[in-house]
């Protein structure tokens, strides 16, 4: 009996290793699956920034800048209908619209422009690799540049040593730009520190959104009505847009931004 026992604990212990061990197989095989899609997502990005090269550039007497993720501007596809911030009801409404349009009335013959670069966030490692696609859209012209990364990291490990060497790296191109960095509007542990820190070594400074972070009232919300740029009337049914701000939050993160203009 003891020896069928002892069987038993041997034959467990072999399972349990194995089934260990394919677990910790399949788990480097998901990272290495994980790592190839970005570096994929990377060169289609490239691709795309390359065909837009100084665009901006050659036609700016001086710019104002807005970089982040959907929050800032985000494509159409099945389940979004404007090329603009996410979750706005029509894009004169999302904050960077809101933001140009102060900046205009600053600066009568600037040019603003927006970008996504949330390929930067996607990037668990090597987003030094991403900085290359900024190249078009960054100038010694630009008088303002707005900086609205870091929702979709979840690895924090090296994000505010990336965030400040990105930020150093705005700062050598655009060296004339007051640099604003918007705070999270969604919440993950010390993120928002890590940004906050990073802004003050650079000397950047801080459009603070805290106090709406995961906050439902200003969030889009299933059902909301958007305008598309079909012109027709579309209905919020995908969770992941609702989760965005709406127009009520657009109009906080812009007048935060705005904030740091009359102050800067």
């Amino acid at each position: 009996m003891n020896f069928i026992l002892l069987l038993l604990v041997v034959f467990t212990a072999l399972l349990s290793l194995g089934v260990l061990r394919l677990a910790r197989h399949d788990r480097a095989h998901n990272a290495e699956i994980t790592n190839l899609r970005m570096k994929l997502s990377l060169i289609s990005e490239q691709m795309r920034s390359n065909s837009e090269a100084n665009k901006f550039a050659e036609n700016t007497y001086g710019g104002g800048g807005a970089i982040g993720n959907s929050i800032t501007l985000h494509g159409m596809c099945d389940y979004w209908w404007n090329e603009c911030g996410m979750a706005a009801s029509e894009p004169e409404r999302d904050y960077f619209h809101i933001v140009s349009e102060e900046l205009k009335r600053m600066y009568p013959s600037i040019t603003c422009c927006a970008y996504n670069f949330a390929v930067w966030e996607m990037m668990s490692a090597d987003r030094a690799e991403t900085i290359s696609l900024l190249a078009p859209y960054l100038n010694e012209k630009i008088n303002v540049i707005t900086i609205q990364l870091g929702e979709n990291v979840n690895d924090l490990s090296t994000f505010e040593n990336d965030y400040t060497e990105l930020l150093k790296h705005i700062r050598r191109q655009c060296p004339e730009a007051k640099i604003i960095v918007v705070t999270d509007f969604w919440e993950k542990n010390e993120r928002d520190i890590m940004k906050i820190r990073a802004a003050e070594k650079c000397g950047a400074f801080i459009a603070d959104i805290s106090s709406i972070k995961d906050n439902e009232n200003y969030m889009c919300n299933l059902g909301t009505q958007v305008t598309g740029s079909d012109g027709q009337t579309h209905i919020v049914e995908h969770s992941g847009v609702s989760r965005h701000p709406g127009d009520k939050g657009m109009t906080y993160i812009a007048e935060k931004i705005i904030e740091q203009l009359q102050n800067i």
